[in-house]
Order: C-alpha cells, then structure tokens, then sequence
C-alpha cells in the first residue's frame, strides 16, 4: 500500500473500548462511517507491527512508518464469526501483522538493495 500522511489522523475519536457495528458487506462501511464518524478500534501496522488506535471504518496512516492500514471490521464481537473481508479485491492490502516466513523476508531484504520496491 502507498505511504500515507501520518498527520492525517483523525484524533477526535471515541475509545476502541466502545462497541461498534460490524459491518456485513463492504458497501457498509460507507454507510457505518458516515453514521459513527468517531468509532475507533486498535489495529496492528502489517510493515513496523506498531499498535495504534485508528478510525473504525476507513484507512489511516500508521503513526509510526506512514503506511496505510485498513481496519477489520468485519468480525462480529458477538459471536467471533469473521465474514468475508471488503478489502479482498483491494491490490496490496495489508491487515493485521505482517506474518511472512524467513526466506521471503531475506527475500526482500535483498531486492532492496538493487532499488526494486516491495
């Protein structure tokens, strides 16, 4: 995903504590964000691993590196039934913490070094 700007962030929001609705398709989120404007839950940065409080249903940038982070929102707290992501057609989405094995992280390391981008 592209860098974002880290000063974007929304700062004017409710704690993660609160409930939030889960959404069930992803033509919801527009909807939950125009209603909730302030809902917030904790999410994970996919490149650093920082753990900050974001915005509930849209992108943000990760206070830490700049990389977009999209929140999942799609679990129901009720019954931890996860359902399909809204992000799944989105190229080069990254949600939750960056799981790769060993090799694939050397990998990278090493086409860094010839100015390829990740």
């Amino acid at each position: 995903m592209r860098l974002m700007n880290k000063n974007a962030n929304r700062r004017d929001l409710n704690p993660p504590e609160m409930l939030h609705h889960a959404a069930r398709r992803g033509t919801e989120l527009i909807v939950l964000d125009a209603r909730f404007p302030r809902a917030s839950c904790w999410e994970q940065c996919g490149e650093c691993d920082t753990e900050f409080v974001m915005a509930a249903y849209h992108p943000e940038a990760c206070p830490h590196c700049g990389m977009a982070v999209l929140p999942c929102n799609m679990c129901d707290p009720d019954t931890g039934d996860c359902r399909d992501c809204p992000y799944e057609a989105m190229s080069g989405r990254r949600i939750g913490p960056d799981h790769r094995s060993k090799d694939e992280l050397e990998g990278d390391w090493n086409r860094k070094t010839f100015g390829r981008r990740r």
